[in-house]
C-alpha cells in the first residue's frame, strides 16, 4: 500500500497510512510518459492459501500507535464484501475523520480537511496508489507484487488470531526514494487472506456477516458537496496538447501557460504542506526533487520552470514555499491544474514542448536523472 503523500495524496490525506510506514507498499507512482495513467497494481483478492477469496462479507478493527511522531493513535475499521466491495473508515489522532469506499467500478474520498472534501475516482484502476489504500488488505503471497509488500519473504510458521490461523511472514527491510521501512513481521487471516497484522497495527476485533445496507459501498457523493472528479485518462497515443491554465502568482501577477507560447516549460507542482517536511521524514525526495529541477534548469532559465503551489498560498510573508526554491511560483488552490495534468502526488513533473506538446509527466518526487532525461525530451 502507498506511503501517505501528506496533504496531499491524490488531492487528500488518503486515510493518512504514511503514519503506518505504508503497510506494504504493493505500487508505487513513478515516471510515465504523456497519455498513459500510473501502472496499475490492484492487489489479489486471493488469500494467503492460495484459493478462491472468501465471498462472505468480513469487518476487521485495526488499532495502533503512529508509526511517525509520537504516540498518535490509529483506528481503522475495513468493511470488504466478495473482491469487489471494499469500505476503510479512519481515525487518526489530530486528522478528522476519512473514508474510502470501492464498490467494484468507482472509487469515493472522503477528506474533511481538503479544498474538495470529496474525490470521485471513475477509472480507480488509472490511480493504484488511492485504490490500494482500500483494497491493498489483502495480501496474496504467491502474488507478484507480494515482493513489493513483504521483500525476501520468509514463513515463519502460524498463529492464532482473534480465533483465527493466521500465517505470518518475516519481511525484509524497503528503501525507497520516498522512505524507508525496517524489517517486520506480518501475519495475514488463512481463510481470507486479510492483514491482521502489520506493525505498528494489529487487528483488535473480527466480525463475519456484519449489516451492510445500501449506503455501505455507495459511491454517490452527497448531493450539493464539493467534488474532484478524476475521470478516465485516455488511450495511449501521440502526445497531446498541455492542459491551459490560468493562476494568481505568489508575487502578484498571473501565470497562464500562453505566457510560455514557442518555448519548452517545465510545470513543477509540490503540496504547499511539503514545507512542514523539511527533514524529509515523510517524503524523502519531495523537496530534494524540485532543487534538483532548479539546478538542473539554472535557476529555472534553461527551460523555463514554473512551480506550481498547490493547497494553501501561506501569509505575506510566510508564504508556504520550500526553503531555497527560488523558481517563480503560482498557486493551484484546489490542485485542478495538477490533477488536469494527471498528476495525484506531493510532488510531480510536466515536461511541454515549444509546440505546446505534453511530452511527459512524472507523478512523484524525481531523481537527477530521471529529471535529465525528461528534460533531454524537449529538445
Amino acid at each position: 500500500m502507498a506511503a501517505k503523500l501528506s496533504g496531499r495524496h491524490v488531492a487528500g490525506r488518503i486515510v493518512a497510512l504514511g503514519l503506518l510506514a505504508t503497510l506494504g507498499c504493493a505500487s508505487q507512482s513513478g515516471d510515465h510518459g504523456s497519455g498513459s495513467g500510473p501502472t496499475s497494481s490492484t492487489p489479489s483478492a486471493t488469500p494467503a492459501g492460495g484459493g478462491p477469496a472468501t465471498s462472505k462479507a468480513v469487518r476487521v478493527t485495526y488499532d495502533g500507535p503512529g508509526a511517525n511522531r509520537g504516540n498518535r493513535r490509529i483506528h481503522l475499521v475495513l468493511l470488504v464484501s466478495g473482491t469487489h466491495h471494499a469500505r476503510l473508515d479512519s481515525e487518526i489522532a489530530t486528522y478528522p475523520p476519512m473514508s474510502s469506499v470501492w464498490d467494484g467500478r468507482r472509487l469515493l474520498v472522503h477528506d474533511p480537511e481538503e479544498y474538495r472534501p470529496w474525490i470521485l475516482y471513475e477509472a480507480p484502476e488509472e490511480h493504484p496508489d488511492a485504490l490500494d489504500q482500500v483494497t491493498g488488505w489483502r495480501v496474496d503471497p504467491t502474488s507478484a507484487t507480494f515482493e513489493s509488500t513483504c521483500p525476501s519473504a520468509a514463513p515463519i510458521g502460524h498463529r492464532t488470531i482473534l480465533g483465527r490461523t493466521a500465517v505470518g511472514y518475516r519481511c525484509g527491510p524497503i528503501h525507497t526514494p520516498q522512505y524507508d521501512r525496517e524489517a517486520r513481521s506480518i501475519w495475514l487471516d488463512e481463510k481470507a487472506g486479510l492483514l491482521l497484522v502489520d506493525p505498528p497495527i494489529s487487528a483488535t476485533a473480527i466480525e463475519e456477516h456484519p449489516v451492510i445496507t445500501r449506503s455501505t459501498f455507495s459511491t454517490r457523493p452527497p448531493a450539493g458537496s464539493e467534488v474532484t472528479v478524476y475521470g478516465a485518462k485516455e488511450g495511449e497515443g501521440q502526445p497531446g496538447r498541455a492542459p491551459g491554465f490560468r493562476l494568481e502568482r505568489l508575487d502578484g501577477g498571473t501565470a497562464r501557460l500562453a505566457d510560455y507560447a514557442g518555448r519548452p516549460v517545465v510545470l513543477a507542482f509540490f503540496a504547499s504542506d511539503i514545507v512542514f517536511d523539511p527533514a524529509g521524514e515523510e517524503c524523502r525526495r519531495c523537496i530534494p526533487s524540485l532543487l534538483d529541477l532548479q539546478r538542473e534548469t539554472s535557476g529555472g532559465a534553461h527551460p523555463a520552470v514554473l512551480a506550481v503551489q498547490g493547497g494553501d498560498r501561506g501569509k505575506p510573508g510566510h508564504l508556504m514555499v520550500p526553503r531555497g526554491l527560488r523558481l517563480p511560483v503560482a498557486n493551484d488552490p484546489g490542485y485542478d491544474v495538477q490533477h488536469s495534468y494527471g498528476l495525484e502526488q506531493r510532488v510531480g513533473f510536466a515536461f511541454i514542448a515549444a509546440d505546446g506538446t505534453l511530452r511527459q509527466v512524472i507523478d512523484g518526487p524525481a531523481t537527477a536523472p530521471q529529471l535529465r532525461a525528461a528534460l533531454d525530451r524537449l529538445h
